[in-house]
């Protein structure tokens, strides 16, 4: 862990791209709430002199002789969404690829948003690292995808209780206050329960955490009754490291895909207000579900040699052309 000078006298260093945001792992008194109070404020300065953040290493998983991280589901959207490094200390064969494979690409190449995550303004004014505090935090990020539609942005909300024993807390917000939104119609997807909520940008959302429960929303707006959330499997599931182009129209929808998982595990969702007529990928089609507005599509059914990982169309049709 740097000391303040060093941090500062890193602008001078272009060779220096991260910086370490707490201090060193397996530091008993330092875990949890602690730990994420110097990453939530620390990192924002380390950000404003041009650099990335980023813990030290943290286990995935389980260990023999160290404890064992109970927050790592949570730290590993958190630092995927801050864009620096991730390291993990692991004992061999103790990883939790399942948990690793959803911050990174099958090469090793970490899935970031466009920009490193921040707290919501209203974070700002008060002290959630408080015994007394009633309230949690909201950080957020976002992916603008290259599109049709004019600075067509998902955005990425991490709500969680920094309470230092738990205590229940809420945290309220709009999407507007990201400042990366637009008046309209949006999708709520919520990770972890995978589910969609329609709103618009102004509509305040309230959530209550107990303990260490956390929320993951990704927001997408709907532009012709259609919202694009992306490739669920990962947690920055909108990124441009997955997603090329995506073109919606009245009629039909073409998502340009940039990285399919070699084992097709890729699993899509979107918003959708109509029952597609059908799906195709590279003129394959594709089985579909699609309830109450939830449309979400794989390739499993697909021979491996007929999909380029780095590279595929899908096309959503909703009426004959």
């Amino acid at each position: 862990m740097t000391q303040p000078h060093m941090t500062l006298n890193s602008v001078k260093m272009q060779s220096v791209t991260s910086i370490r945001s707490t201090s060193d792992s397996n530091s008993f008194f330092v875990e949890g709430p602690k730990r994420w109070r110097w990453h939530l404020y620390a990192s924002k300065m380390i950000q404003a002199l041009g650099k990335y953040a980023f813990y030290d290493n943290r286990r995935s998983g389980k260990s023999y002789f160290s404890f064992k991280n109970k927050y790592s589901k949570f730290e590993m959207i958190w630092l995927g969404l801050s864009c620096g490094p991730i390291g993990f200390g692991d004992q061999l064969g103790k990883e939790n690829m399942s948990l690793i494979n959803k911050v990174i690409k099958s090469d090793g190449e970490i899935i970031k948003p466009d920009v490193p995550v921040v707290p919501l303004d209203a974070c700002y004014i008060y002290n959630p690292y408080d015994v007394s505090s009633k309230k949690g935090v909201t950080v957020f990020s976002y992916s603008q995808i290259s599109s049709n539609i004019q600075a067509y942005k998902v955005l990425y909300l991490l709500s969680f209780n920094m309470n230092p024993i738990g205590k229940k807390v809420t945290t309220t917000y709009a999407l507007k206050e990201t400042h990366h939104t637009k008046a309209g119609s949006y999708v709520v997807y919520d990770y972890f329960s995978m589910t969609l909520q329609v709103c618009n940008e102004q509509d305040l959302k309230t959530y209550s955490m107990k303990g260490r429960k956390i929320y993951y929303h990704i927001g997408a707006p709907i532009v012709h009754g259609f919202a694009y959330i992306g490739d669920v499997s990962k947690h920055v599931c909108a990124s441009s490291k997955l997603v090329e182009h995506l073109d919606i129209g009245p009629n039909s929808v073409t998502i340009d895909i940039s990285y399919v998982e070699r084992s097709l595990q890729s699993q899509w969702v979107c918003y959708s207000q109509l029952k597609p007529q059908r799906i195709t990928c590279d003129s394959t089609e594709i089985a579909y579900e699609f309830k109450e507005g939830k449309l979400r599509f794989d390739l499993k059914d697909l021979k491996p040699d007929l999909v380029d990982l780095n590279k595929a169309r899908i096309r959503i049709k909703y009426s004959a052309e």
